[in-house]
């Protein structure tokens, strides 16, 4: 809650700057930058001047005049409007679109009124349904629809329709996540010592990778592709560990995704990429537990004794 306090008066210190647009500008380019990956002090001092001390020390002296001053920001430059042609909605796109935010809807009816659940769910497949038995296998509609039976529950029943929606080539991450981790319950080893082959993993590893190139590209993803990675015999190649650094790029917090990366690294004899992880892992860890996990890996690595430490453990359980 503080974070984003400092955030909002950050923002509003910036667009707060009277005649003079350079820090609206430096701004822009702050932004720009950062989506790149290079979000560090460096840059801030780049771009505004200062270094985070001395901005937390102007934000501070500003404080008092944005709590009982307000100010408006003139728009200086307007856009034509585009060129666009009206069309009436056909019966299936009103049902997707009613769908879609009946289905979205459930996550809400859920949490705070879970008696009402089942009647959301079923009025929901009621919409969706409409339009599929009427012939319509629009694949977004089929997304839908498989997503709507996840949410509910119901893996087998979702199955068929995620299955279509794919194969007509939907874009949608969660269609492909969801698919992925439905096929990929069935291959879990039972025993410890047991791991799948690149034929039994190839087909979900296709569909988790399809997830993560589609925007935007879903955590889950990346932590189902490290689990099932981990319960693989193969060792893994750069191109494969590409995608988990991505994965820890876009989810720098996401201890569970950076533990597992930093393992597999650990285990595919990548040291210096696994001891950079385990650093990470270490800042951006919430509780004992989970700076132990690091500490072990860390302490088994520097003692070489990997293989003894983690056998057959999974990373993610």
């Amino acid at each position: 809650k503080l974070w984003r306090s400092q955030a909002a008066l950050f923002i509003r210190w910036i667009m707060d700057s009277g005649s003079n647009h350079s820090r609206r500008e430096a701004l822009w380019k702050y932004v720009r930058e950062s989506t790149n990956g290079h979000a560090n002090e460096a840059l801030f001092r780049e771009c505004f001047g200062v270094n985070y001390t001395e901005a937390l020390r102007r934000l501070t002296a500003y404080l008092p005049h944005a709590r009982t001053n307000y100010f408006s920001i003139q728009v200086t430059r307007l856009y034509d409007e585009p060129d666009y042609t009206l069309n009436e909605a056909a019966v299936g796109e009103i049902s997707l679109i009613k769908g879609r935010l009946d289905r979205l809807e459930i996550g809400y009816i859920q949490e705070h009124f879970p008696r009402l659940t089942d009647k959301y769910t079923s009025q929901a497949r009621r919409t969706l349904m409409k339009s599929f038995h009427e012939g319509d296998r629009n694949p977004r509609l089929l997304a839908e629809i498989g997503l709507l039976e996840c949410d509910a529950g119901n893996d087998n029943k979702a199955w068929s329709y995620l299955h279509l929606a794919v194969e007509k080539k939907v874009v949608h991450p969660r269609v492909y996540y969801e698919l992925a981790r439905i096929e990929y319950a069935p291959l879990k080893p039972l025993e410890p010592e047991r791991k799948l082959t690149a034929k039994q993993v190839d087909h979900v590893i296709g569909l988790l990778k399809a997830a993560v190139q589609q925007s935007p590209p879903l955590p889950e993803a990346f932590e189902l592709m490290a689990e099932v990675w981990m319960q693989s015999e193969f060792k893994l190649q750069s191109t494969q560990f590409k995608f988990l650094q991505e994965g820890t790029r876009l989810y720098p917090r996401r201890v569970k995704l950076i533990y597992a990366t930093a393992l597999l690294n650990a285990l595919n004899q990548e040291a210096a990429e696994a001891a950079a992880l385990v650093t990470k892992g270490l800042l951006v860890a919430t509780n004992e537990e989970q700076r132990n996990l690091f500490l072990n890996l860390r302490t088994a690595m520097e003692n070489d004794s990997l293989l003894q430490t983690y056998p057959n453990e999974h990373p993610l359980q």
